[in-house]
Order: structure tokens, then sequence, then C-alpha cells
């Protein structure tokens, strides 16, 4: 809320759900919440539920007593009273903001305002709606996998894209896995890993998997994955894991990933499963 409130959306759900229930009982009109009455009454200085009270009190009073008197006001009049009322709740700063951080979300705000003016207010906002789904949808589908690479003197390892400085090690492939596996995104999962596998130099003879933002895979993921690894391993490249979460390690092993490539070779940090490929590389026997 502007006032810095909170709303509990169940709360409204059950206010207004016996409210229309009743409502419709007695044939009485529909019960919604108004954006132009809230902020009237906001701009009025209203505070507390008090103030709906006290405007229940005086509508009733006008519509008794003094509805000849808008009898003869135009639309256009009214409406100018409610856009002035309005005025307040527009923030042209928070587009601009928007436009600086994320031009995706400020496209759909855009079309979404254009919407609701082209189309109508219920329109726009169901147009927004199955935007932000198609946004969300796209986003899930297509994680943002990167090579990782050791930032100097830590234990760190970041994207080598964005961290230049960070260091590689020849024959290991160092895979971040952006997001959650399932059926929408595991083939970008497999494209990001043969594209940087053929990127490799030296080519890559190992690859370390961090599946630390994986919370989740499902079975078509699972076996896609299985099938990538086993691949590779017929084209001599060892696979190994590291910072998998349990239940995701617990559906890996029934797939028979974990079979695949050892659970010797589950590590709990990146640094670990760099450690024990250089020590095998040292000591091949």
């Amino acid at each position: 809320m502007q006032d810095g409130g909170d709303i509990d959306p169940n709360q409204e759900l059950v206010a207004h759900g016996p409210a229309n229930i009743l409502s419709g009982l007695f044939g009485g009109f529909l019960v919604v919440g108004s954006l132009s009455k809230t902020s009237v009454a906001m701009a009025a200085g209203a505070r507390t539920q008090l103030a709906n009270l006290v405007a229940a009190v005086f509508c009733f009073l006008t519509l008794v007593l003094l509805t000849p008197l808008f009898r003869g006001l135009p639309h256009p009049a009214l409406a100018a009273i409610v856009i002035a009322a309005m005025l307040h709740l527009s923030r042209p700063a928070y587009l601009r903001d928007l436009l600086a951080r994320d031009r995706r979300e400020f496209a759909i705000a855009a079309i979404v305002i254009a919407g609701e003016l082209t189309l109508g207010v219920l329109d726009g906002i169901a147009l927004g709606v199955v935007l932000s789904l198609l946004l969300l949808i796209y986003t899930t589908s297509h994680p943002h996998g990167a090579v990782l690479g050791q930032l100097p003197g830590t234990e760190a390892y970041r994207n080598v894209g964005r961290h230049p400085e960070a260091l590689t090690f020849p024959g290991l492939l160092i895979w971040h896995a952006g997001g959650d596996l399932f059926f929408a995104s595991i083939s970008h999962l497999d494209a990001g890993l043969r594209a940087a596998l053929a990127a490799s130099r030296p080519p890559a003879s190992h690859v370390l998997l961090d599946a630390d933002s994986v919370n989740f895979i499902d079975t078509s993921a699972c076996d896609a994955l299985l099938g990538f690894i086993k691949k590779v391993q017929s084209q001599g490249v060892s696979f190994a894991f590291a910072r998998v979460r349990d239940s995701v390690r617990e559906r890996m092993r029934l797939a028979g990933i974990e079979a695949a490539v050892g659970s010797t070779n589950f590590y709990e940090r990146v640094t670990d499963g760099v450690l024990a490929w250089q020590q095998q590389k040292s000591n091949p026997s």
C-alpha cells in the first residue's frame, strides 16, 4: 500500500465473498473495491475504516436530499473529479526507474497502460496477466547457464563472462545451471553445455555441474540429463556434480544418474570438485 501498510488477500476474499453472497440474496449491488474511492479517501486524509462509514452516511444523505443538485452535472465534469483525485497515484518516476532496471517489465507495463486506455480496465488487466505469465514461462524455461571460473585468492566461482579475471582450469569445464530443470528447460541446459564443451580450449575432459540453483528436476529432465551424460562419457569426458540439494539428488538416484557418474562424484562445494579433479589428474592410477 502507498502508506506502507499490508494487504492480506485472503482477508479481502473472506470479506468480499460473503458480502456479495448476501448482496445477491437480497438484491443488493455488487460489493467491490474501488481505486478511485480509495484515492479520494486518501487525498482527504483518511487513515482508518471509519472514513468508509462516514462516507456511507454522507452518500445516503446526498442521495436523499441533494440528488437534484447533481442531475444537471455533465459526465465529463464527474470524470474530471475522479481523474483529479487519482493523479496523486500516478508515478512517472516509477516507470522511468522500471525502464532503467528491466526493459521487458517496462514494456509489459506500457502495453497494459495502453490496453486499459484503448480496450478498457478489465481487458487491460487481463492483458497484463497474460503477458506476465508468458514472461514467467519464458524466464523459467530459459535458465541462464554460465561457465564458472575461480576468483583469484578466493574459493568463490563466478560467471567468466561477467568476471574476466576469474581463473579457469584447462581440461575442466565448470558449468552453472541457472535454474530448475524440467521438460521445458532441460534442452537449454543441454545446448549450453554442448556449446561450452565445443568452445573449451584445450578441450575439456571433465565437466563439473554446479547445481546450487536447481531446486527441482522432473522425470523428463532426469532422462535427458542421463542421456547427455552417457553421450559425453562415451566421448571420454567424465562428469561430476557440486552442491546438489538432497531432494534433487534423490530424483537423480532414482533416474540412474548417480549410478552413471558414481556416488563419489557428488561434492558439497565447487572447490571440493575442483580439488578432486586436480588430484585425479595428478594421480591417474
